[in-house]
């Protein structure tokens, strides 16, 4: 389980990293990811609420050791 548990520690890293910023800042986002379409900005905003929820999930996970999961 350790190198599992590893590992996660990057998928919580972008991917709450990625939620600050696509709901905080989503233009300087978008530009950083390299996007070139016009999103509406409530889209882009759901999209950063939905990443920060899983990447606070995945630090859940990692917190407790939950190996089931």
């Amino acid at each position: 389980m350790r190198w599992t548990r590893l590992s996660f520690f990057y998928l919580v890293g972008y991917l709450t990293l990625g939620g600050l910023g696509l709901l905080f800042a989503p233009a300087l986002a978008l530009k950083l990811l390299g996007a070139t379409g016009i999103y509406a900005p409530v889209l882009v905003r759901f999209m950063g609420a939905l990443l920060l929820a899983l990447g606070i999930l995945v630090a859940q996970i990692v917190r407790h050791r939950a190996e089931a999961l």
